[in-house]
């Protein structure tokens, strides 16, 4: 699981018939009936789907922009729903044993602050810190743990582009970053799973997405940065230093080994570190950089302010 997991807040689409609208509207459709909608859709060709194009209105939850999420299915006769439920609370009933590697990149936030302006963060001001996927007995409520969250993030100072690389590690943490260390604690405390855990902090000359945010020369890694080290790919040409080189070479190995053998780092092979999974209450993460290292979870605190938050206000129901 790279740069995401299904307890992100982003991942599942809590509206579907809305979000269905206002594609439909997008079309010159003005309608929120389900039946209307299958219509409508259903008789579009496969092109004229995806150029559709909408944009959610700026409400008082932080949500993104993605418009094209699996959401939990209604009982329908006759068909097989794929997510009967919250991922979340799919997790909680899990049983199965299946080992498995999470890991995010040291900067993700880099890819979403690529487009901001004072003006795209003006517009956050008066609004929450967070998304749709917590709930408050009030907006007040609301507002005081928004605030709260301003206070770790930013201090005193008003979010604006001075603040962008503070903005960054922001949605860093809330979209990618934390959700894979809950989604973590969820199997390790409900299932024999191996879980290893990663953060990729290497830049070099395969950082693409790094260099289309506008951020290349910052230490650290973008969003999907780390899939340009696993695989060719054809959107960059096929050039790379001895450093970038030694990189491809240590993950494409960790990788291979989980799948053949469920262990990135096997006693038999001659890796530069011993791989563990991590431990209930000792999270153990591989840091992959020029000197991969071993080294315990990142930003502690960040991780407890948001723990705290979603232990309470998590929203669980539909």
């Amino acid at each position: 699981m790279q740069s995401g997991t299904s307890v992100s807040n982003w991942s599942i689409n809590r509206n579907p018939v809305w979000v269905a609208s206002l594609l439909a509207k997008s079309a010159g459709y003005e309608t929120k009936n389900p039946k209307e909608l299958y219509d409508i859709f259903s008789k579009m060709t496969y092109q004229e789907l995806i150029a559709l194009r909408a944009r959610k209105p700026l409400e008082l939850f932080f949500d993104t922009q993605l418009l094209h999420l699996p959401c939990v299915e209604s009982s329908i006769l006759d068909e097989e729903a794929v997510i009967t439920d919250l991922p979340f609370n799919l997790y909680k009933n899990i049983s199965k044993d299946i080992d498995v590697i999470y890991g995010s990149t040291s900067r993700e936030g880099f890819l979403l602050i690529a487009g901001d302006t004072n003006e795209t963060l003006a517009e956050r001001h008066g609004r929450y810190l967070f998304a749709s996927d917590l709930r408050f007995s009030s907006d007040e409520e609301g507002f005081v743990i928004s605030k709260k969250i301003e206070n770790f993030y930013f201090g005193d100072e008003v979010i604006n582009m001075n603040q962008i690389l503070k903005v960054a590690e922001f949605y860093t943490h809330l979209y990618f970053e934390i959700p894979a260390i809950f989604e973590t604690e969820c199997l390790i405390d409900k299932t024999q799973s191996k879980v290893y855990n990663y953060i990729f902090n290497y830049s070099g000359q395969r950082n693409f997405m790094k260099l289309r945010s506008g951020y290349y020369n910052e230490p650290g890694a973008s969003h999907a940065d780390d899939l340009f080290y696993l695989f060719k790919g054809s959107l960059i040409p096929p050039i790379y230093t001895k450093e970038d080189e030694k990189i491809i070479d240590f993950m494409t190995t960790l990788w291979t080994n989980f799948a053949k053998y469920g262990d990135p780092t096997p006693d038999w092979t001659d890796s530069a570190v011993k791989w563990e999974p991590s431990k209930k209450h000792n999270m153990n993460f591989l840091y992959i950089d020029k000197e991969p290292k071993i080294g315990s979870m990142p930003n502690n605190s960040a991780f407890h302010l948001w723990k705290n938050i979603y232990d309470k206000y998590r929203k669980t129901d539909i």
